[in-house]
This record gives C-alpha cells, structure tokens and sequence, in this order.
C-alpha cells in the first residue's frame, strides 16, 4: 500500500491538466467571454490560457508540478539522493531570484527615483512604492506564486525530516499553532 500511495497522487496531479483542457473544449463550444464571447479555436485557447493563468496565481500547478519532477527524477531517471539533493537546493536557492529583484530594484529606486503618476518620489517612500508594485506584477504573472509554493514544500519536507513522529500533522498543528 505504501509503495501505490506516490503513484496515486502522481495520477490525481495530472487530473488536473484534464479539467483544464476539458474545460477549453466546453469553452470551444459554448462559447468563452473575456471582452467579448468567441467560439472554436480562439474560444478553446482563451480559456486554456486564463485556466492556467487562475491556476499558477493560487500554487496549485506549480505544488503538481513539483510534486511530479521529484516523482520521476527520483523514480524514473534513476538520480541518486545526493544528487537529487543538490538539484533540490539549486532551485530553493533560484526560488529566491524574485524577491532579491524585488529588494534590489526598491533599493535602486530610493535613490534614482521611482516615476509614479505625475511626479517622481524618492527615499524611503520610492523604496515602498517600488517594493508594492514590482510584487504585485509579480504575482499578477505568475512569478511569485509558484516560488512561494515550492519554498513551502521544502519547509514542510524539512520540518517533517526533522521531527519524525507517527503524526506529522499534529507537529505541524504545534509549530505554527493551528
């Protein structure tokens, strides 16, 4: 039973990818409504696209994602934990680019000026501002979520690596007071 558990959830990730694209042939059919309602291939593409879009905002591709990469380098490619491991902390560490974009560019912008409507402000408050709006394009294509995602993943893997009990959920319960 142990052994069928990974391929249970490996097949339960690519449900998924099934509902998005059953969801752009429904769409294809009946229509699809951003602006204005289009029907047949411009239809089935809009509505793939903004599923995607929907779905990389809130992690849930990108955990799937994850989740079948380490399935298959683990299972399939044959890769050795060490290197495994290494791969593992190269992209933790890769996870992190966008919040160091973010810093860095605020940090430039208190001092050379962040052009807001109008006007340009400088200082502590260019630093906000920048710091606001480099995050919320961020999120708004998907850059930030899926990092944040992976980074929970290896929090959790971690937190549960180091406390081995039977009931990982109620240490979990007791370390972030849930």
């Amino acid at each position: 039973m142990k052994k069928k558990i990974p391929k249970i959830i490996l097949i339960l990730s690519f449900v998924l990818y099934a509902f998005v694209l059953l969801y752009g042939v429904y769409s294809a059919f009946a229509g699809f409504t951003f602006f204005s309602t289009v029907y047949g291939v411009e239809a089935f593409v809009g509505a793939i696209i903004l599923a995607l879009w929907i779905l990389c905002s809130i992690p849930v591709i990108p955990v799937c994602l994850i989740y079948q990469t380490a399935y298959f380098l683990k299972r399939k490619c044959n890769i050795e934990d060490n290197t495994l491991k290494i791969i593992k902390k190269i992209v933790l560490l890769i996870s992190f680019l966008p919040y160091t974009f973010v810093l860095i560019y605020g940090i430039y912008s208190a001092f050379a000026g962040f052009r807001d409507i109008g006007h340009t402000i400088y200082g502590v408050n260019a630093f906000c501002e920048a710091v606001v709006e480099e995050t919320k394009y961020l999120c708004f294509y998907p850059v930030i979520p899926p990092c944040l995602a992976y980074q929970l993943v290896c929090l959790i893997s971690l937190i549960i690596k180091k406390h081995t009990i039977k009931n990982p959920i109620s240490k979990l319960r007791e370390i972030f007071y849930l």
